[in-house]
């Protein structure tokens, strides 16, 4: 009988030491298999980061919308009725001359024929290029102005200062001035934010194939997006898009 409890014993101990070592390996196969995940997540995510910075550093060329394709309106500024079925989206840059010449003198007078009764939306987009040496920094001065309801003004009055602009003295503008200092300078110091949206602007000006500013985009709404579009570039006289805009609205009063 002793014999047999001593077999049992040893049969017991082995058995339970082989669970032991099957715990351990299942235990270390699935804290791999957790550490693969892990890694998994972290290079796709490195990936997306890569992604970001090649498209920000002109690496990658962007997909192609091709005339009369979708152009999102979301992320912009916008100006009129967001209701309104024709559109104009503009590409700017605040240093532009041709851009100030748009903006001085052709904007008013679509503002008053078109977008105060309700016909036409406005849509803003920034493209600061490069050689504008504060053409970045102000478009960031004036998406901080549009958050306060005083991107039309602001944008008059950075058009008009362009001494004050060369300089960066920002707030010697009296539109800027005005702005709450407080609510300015924490959008400011937001300044992943205001790269992101500049940065997204541009991205679209490259797909749609902006070339130069001003650049214009005129169609229609539906949607959210801007379709049935004509691009427009260089400086125009007002005349020329009223005939596109009253074009647009027989079309769809037909």
């Amino acid at each position: 009988m002793k014999v047999i409890y001593t077999v049992l014993i040893a049969l017991l101990i082995t058995t339970t030491s082989s669970f032991a070592q099957e715990l351990q390996a299942g235990s270390e196969v699935a804290e791999l298999q957790s550490q693969v995940r892990n890694l998994s997540i972290m290079v796709e995510q490195i990936r997306k980061n890569q992604m970001v910075m090649a498209r920000q550093m002109g690496l990658v060329k962007p997909q192609a919308i091709l005339p009369g394709e979708p152009v999102p309106l979301s992320g912009a500024t916008y100006i009129g009725d967001k209701d309104a079925k024709v559109v104009i989206m503009e590409f700017t840059d605040l240093q532009c001359p041709f851009c100030q010449t748009f903006s001085l003198e052709i904007f008013p007078q679509l503002k008053k024929a078109y977008i105060d009764n309700n016909q036409l939306l406005f849509v803003n987009r920034q493209n600061p290029i490069t050689h504008h040496a504060q053409a970045r920094v102000a478009a960031k001065y004036l998406l901080c102005a549009a958050e306060q309801n005083k991107f039309e003004e602001a944008k008059k009055a950075i058009f008009t200062k362009g001494d004050l602009v060369k300089e960066e003295r920002f707030t010697g503008i009296d539109v800027i001035a005005g702005l709450d200092q407080s609510n300015l300078q924490a959008c400011l110091a937001d300044d992943v934010k205001l790269e992101n949206q500049i940065n997204a602007d541009i991205q679209l000006g490259l797909r749609i194939g902006v070339a130069s500013t001003p650049t214009m985009l005129v169609g229609i709404q539906n949607n959210q997006n801007l379709v049935e579009w004509v691009k427009v570039e260089g400086t125009k006289p007002f005349e020329y898009y009223a005939e596109l805009i009253d074009n647009l609205l027989k079309q769809i009063s037909d």
